[in-house]
């Protein structure tokens, strides 16, 4: 079960959010990094949580390294995702990584593991949070 602290926000509540930033942490998927039609690089994460199993929501993370971003090592997975912008296109709500504001960090979601991080952004700070 995903656990929410203050300051994150479930899928669900995502709607309301519209052109604000938010904090995210949710079980992901990904897809292959690949050339944005910038300059950048993108990857596309499809995350779930308890509020929305269906359908996925997506997350485009833009970085202008390959190697900057986020390489998920299996399927439930957890990445925290800060200062994401949300956007709405047509009836679809999804959010946005930008490359000069947001970070990430990536844990193993093996249970056993003690949430262990393996990949994050140089930027990014893991601060004690309330767990509700």
């Amino acid at each position: 079960m995903t656990k929410y602290s203050a300051g994150h926000r479930s899928i669900k509540e995502t709607s309301e959010f519209v052109n604000r930033k938010v904090n995210l942490r949710c079980v992901v998927e990904s897809s292959f990094p690949r050339k944005s039609r910038g300059t950048d690089y993108v990857s596309i994460l499809k995350i779930v949580d308890d509020s929305q199993q269906c359908p996925e929501f997506l997350v485009n993370i833009f970085n202008q390294k390959i190697d900057d971003l986020p390489r998920v090592r299996s399927h439930g997975d957890l990445i925290f995702l800060t200062n994401v912008t949300i956007r709405k296109h047509e009836e679809c709500i999804s959010a946005v990584f930008y490359k000069d504001s947001s970070s990430f960090a990536l844990f193993d979601g093996n249970l056993n593991n003690d949430f262990h991080c393996y990949q994050a952004t140089r930027d990014f700070i893991l601060r004690k949070m309330k767990i509700i």
